[in-house]
């Protein structure tokens, strides 16, 4: 027996393709508040979040995901919200996946 489960939507990326290109837009895009400097450098996020620079790197090439935690504190940083994107959309792309079962 096969069943197809069809994702509805209109899905050309997952969230952890877009995760990593996101990262590294905020870090370029954030202006700071006090000084109006706009755009942060990796070293300067990592001492800013208390992380390392290899980190950052890592979180920015998709290598490694960052925890809940450092995606609070970037959220905060950058007063986003990353259960909702600052993009106005992360697009889906329709897929069907057909899954072999027992009888």
């Amino acid at each position: 027996m096969v069943f197809e489960n069809v994702m509805i939507g209109d899905v050309r990326r997952t969230l952890a393709d877009a995760l990593p290109e996101d990262l590294k837009k905020l870090r370029e895009d954030y202006q700071n508040p006090v000084t109006g400097k706009k755009g942060l450098t990796q070293s300067e996020l990592a001492n800013a979040l208390g992380l390392s620079v290899i980190s950052i790197k890592k979180y920015e090439s998709g290598e490694v995901a960052p925890s809940i935690e450092v995606l609070t504190k970037m959220s905060e940083l950058y007063d986003v919200d990353f259960l909702i994107s600052h993009r106005t959309k992360h697009p889906l792309i329709e897929r069907k996946l057909e899954v072999e079962l027992p009888d």
